[in-house]
């Protein structure tokens, strides 16, 4: 499931958590899970999904996974979020630009990764 949503955002930093010396178009690995503003790309991530799917009511739990990629306006970011919607645990992927030059965030896709 795709989704879209956009998001205010004060700073487009890149964390210095993240990976040392990103270069533009490749994928780095994010060194700190825990880092604040990993944990607040997925909690965007989630919160906009619920915005976006009626009767959604997902609760973030942690991240499990991520990278961020570095693009001429921003930094895309893909994150395995755990996930629990009545105390039904799921991991899901998310995909999150953030703009920097506008402060703007958009959730760019949103899927469950748990086989059905």
């Amino acid at each position: 499931m795709v989704v879209a949503s956009t998001f205010s955002y004060v700073s487009a930093r890149v964390p210095n958590t993240l990976a040392p010396s990103p270069s533009t178009d490749d994928w780095q690995p994010i060194k700190d899970l825990k880092d604040s503003k990993v944990i607040d790309i997925a909690n965007f991530a989630v919160k906009a999904y619920n915005d976006k799917i009626e009767g959604s009511d997902l609760k973030f739990r942690k991240v499990l996974e991520g990278k961020f990629q570095l693009v001429a306006n921003g930094i895309t970011y893909q994150l395995v979020i755990a996930t629990t919607e009545e105390d039904i645990d799921d991991e899901d992927l998310a995909v999150v630009f953030e703009n920097s030059k506008d402060n703007v965030r958009k959730l760019i896709s949103f899927e469950s990764l748990r086989n059905n």
